[in-house]
């Protein structure tokens, strides 16, 4: 054979040596990742599931597993109220505040780098020193609570609890279009809130029979990696039950929660609506104020560019578990007749109420769909309503009644502009965040 034949016949085989090699490569690894995947599915894992489908997954003593590898997209789980037990983690209140050469300071509020480097010059530092927005000996109070104690007028003895109060915060999904802001709720509140309750009817507030929206989004990957946190309980109405859904839940829910404390709180607020995360911290890790407690809700409006020139939504929500059961017949709607700690002025807000904030093309559905008295009386003709009419009342600023000019927000000037969970993920929630309609700079 001639001496280029060889050379050529040599470099082909080269490259196919290469290309066999490769291929090798990737069968050794897909074997190691299956046997992997099968070892796991196997049972050399925490089980998922326990005896009798208890699930302690809030223990640390006995932490689950929700994730699951495998081939498929990652899964997590969440609990309904069919076969489920759920006890509640209780944390200890020293992981909240920091020691700085003997000084006890709320981690949160503190400046501690700042206390760190003058006590290298001082030697020694008597106090904490506050970040903005923060108040009190140890930085504890954050603006809105130290505004809600200063209007409160009466005499409050504020004490650091031993351990965690747990709170338990439920919602009820009317509409599909809801969805997308209870998901930000849910990840604005989940370092907070021990347990989500989302109750879903199984007929629309018209009632016609409907599928149960919510679920088949968790179903999906809805809150992926904090499902654990979410207890959805089925309202059957269409069976008859006279009862409100929040009601049916909360008593299903109840009895699913085995560890449950008069002191542990419950809030029930409407889906749209955001509590501010920083006022139910203070409230797990103090005692010390008055319940119910009523939070004043910054009324945004399309998105968080516009304010509603009212301002502020008043919502009674908050109380404990022993005062919702003997007081109120354990029926949550009932909170609302009280109240007696507001939390949030025009200011300072006590979180968020984003009215209408959905994709444009679900408002009109939504309209057409909701029977509710108050957004009767702001709507026009429900026919009327259409995607051109909403994107000129979203350019013009005016409200969906046609005539009341909305409120302009700028981020940079509005310290609560929008929940935390927003700002940080801006371009996730661009909609919300931005006019995308503006036609002209509103100053």
């Amino acid at each position: 054979m001639p001496e280029s034949d060889m050379q050529i016949h040599f470099k082909f085989d080269q490259n196919h040596i290469f290309l066999w090699t490769f291929l090798a490569l990737q069968i050794l690894v897909l074997i190691a990742y299956l046997n992997f995947s099968a070892s796991w599915n196997n049972g050399s894992h925490k089980k998922l599931w326990g005896s009798k489908g208890s699930i302690s997954f809030l223990d640390q003593s006995n932490q689950t597993i929700f994730s699951k590898l495998g081939l498929s997209k990652f899964k997590v789980y969440y609990h309904s109220d069919v076969n489920t037990e759920i006890y509640l983690k209780t944390e200890k209140i020293e992981k909240f505040f920091i020691t700085v050469n003997d000084t006890v300071c709320y981690q949160m509020g503190t400046d501690v780098e700042y206390m760190k480097r003058k006590s290298k010059f001082y030697n020694r530092v008597e106090k904490c020193e506050c970040m903005p927005g923060y108040h009190g000996n140890d930085c504890s109070f954050p603006e809105v609570i130290w505004r809600a104690f200063i209007a409160f007028r009466q005499e409050a003895i504020i004490q650091k609890r031993s351990k965690t109060r747990r709170i338990i915060h439920m919602f009820v999904i009317t509409h599909p279009a809801q969805i997308p802001l209870a998901a930000i709720k849910i990840n604005e509140l989940f370092d907070i809130v021990d347990l989500f309750i989302v109750a879903e009817s199984d007929l629309n507030q018209n009632g016609e029979s409907k599928p149960f929206y919510f679920k088949l989004k968790l179903d999906k990957g809805l809150c992926q990696g904090k499902q654990h946190k979410i207890l959805f309980t089925p309202i059957y109405q269409s069976g008859g039950e006279k009862e409100s859904a929040s009601k049916i839940s909360w008593e299903k829910s109840r009895k699913i929660i085995k560890n449950l404390r008069d002191d542990d709180i419950f809030i029930q607020l409407d889906s749209l609506e955001i509590p501010n995360s920083k006022a139910l911290l203070f409230f797990k890790l103090f005692d010390g104020f008055t319940l119910p407690v009523q939070f004043r809700l910054k009324w945004n409006v399309f998105g968080y560019f516009y304010q509603h020139p009212n301002k502020a939504k008043k919502v009674t929500a908050g109380s404990t578990v022993l005062m919702l059961e003997n007081l109120y017949d354990n029926d949550p709607n009932l909170i609302q007749s009280q109240v007696w700690f507001v939390v949030g002025d025009l200011n300072h807000y006590g979180g968020w109420f984003c009215e209408l904030c959905y994709n444009i093309n679900e408002i009109p559905n939504f309209i057409q769909s909701t029977t509710d008295q108050q957004n009767g009386k702001n709507f026009l003709n429900h026919d009327l309503i259409d995607e051109k009419y909403l994107e000129q009342i979203i350019g013009d600023g005016i409200y969906i009644d046609g005539k009341t000019q909305l409120i302009n927000n700028y981020e940079g000037k509005d310290n609560y502009y929008a929940p935390e969970y927003v700002v940080q993920h801006y371009w996730k929630y661009s909609n919300l965040m931005i006019n995308l309609y503006n036609k002209a700079d509103y100053n």
